[in-house]
């Protein structure tokens, strides 16, 4: 199966395009239950890139524009702000996070050198708001479960945030174990650490036991993705990785590469197995 070539590749820019581009921001979902869903998807945040002392009610985010990040200022969201990390969380209980092996360690969790943001996203078609209350933002307090094996490609945890998460739901888990190619799946992440973008009209194109393959536009360098059934909207897996997805052009700056819907490239990890 064409899918064991994937199992140890990372790539460094979640820019892969297949056919259309189809990632919209939130604010441009008019379904409630998708926009829930969303909301459950949360940033991991290097906390050096907070401004704020611990008795200030609100911090500011640090972000330099995508284009800064040596991608065309053509390309879509150029203008928008970026941070540094490629790593989401799923909520899957009140203060449960889920996210992959490879992006949080105990280390990280003890010294607090991460943070986890939710509702990362545009409100609108303006600026976003670098200023968020303090309230936002939660710590590791500790690593429930962390499976990270390179040599099969299995990699989740399971974190423990410091308080509850109040007002967004946790998601449901899916217990499929074969997704199947017929499935629309709903892709949720932050690409290249843009705020919050969504996808749809993406299928498996391969699977095995443990993995599938994708064709989302949210790429699989998008670490954490969640990858939820658009007819159940449980939680079918997450994505941990991808292959090459961009090109550099003439003028020196970094071009999505685009694919048939038929050449998945973006690696996840189902459900079933993290949860068995």
């Amino acid at each position: 199966m064409k899918i064991f070539i994937l199992l140890i590749l990372l790539s460094s820019q979640a820019m892969a395009i297949y056919d259309q581009d189809d990632r919209v921001d939130l604010y441009k979902l008019n379904d409630s239950k998708l926009r829930q869903l969303s909301k459950a998807v949360a940033f991991q945040i290097y906390k050096d890139e907070l401004r704020g002392w611990t008795f200030q009610r609100y911090w500011t985010i640090v972000t330099r524009p995508l284009s800064a990040r040596g991608v065309c200022e053509n390309e879509r969201f150029a203008d928008q702000p970026t941070m540094r990390n490629d790593c989401s969380g799923i909520l899957v209980g009140p203060k449960t996070l889920l996210m992959p092996g490879h992006c949080i360690t105990e280390h990280y969790c003890w010294n607090d050198l991460f943070y986890f943001m939710f509702n990362y996203h545009q409100e609108d078609g303006s600026a976003l708001n670098l200023e968020r209350h303090k309230d936002n933002f939660y710590k590791c307090e500790k690593v429930i479960k962390r499976v990270y094996d390179p040599s099969t490609a299995v990699s989740f945890a399971l974190i423990e945030l410091n308080r509850e998460v109040k007002g967004i739901k946790p998601v449901n888990i899916s217990k499929n174990i074969n997704i199947g190619n017929e499935t629309e799946l709903l892709v949720v992440g932050h690409p290249n650490g843009l705020p919050q973008k969504i996808a749809r009209d993406a299928f498996v194109t391969d699977e095995n036991k443990n993995h599938f393959l994708v064709n989302s536009d949210i790429g699989g360098a998008s670490k954490g993705s969640a990858v939820f059934n658009l007819e159940t909207y449980e939680l079918e897996g997450m994505l941990i990785s991808g292959s090459k997805d961009f090109e550099v052009s003439r003028s020196g700056c970094k071009r999505a590469l685009t694919y048939p819907m038929s050449e998945a490239k973006e690696l996840g990890i189902k459900s079933s197995v993290i949860f068995e």
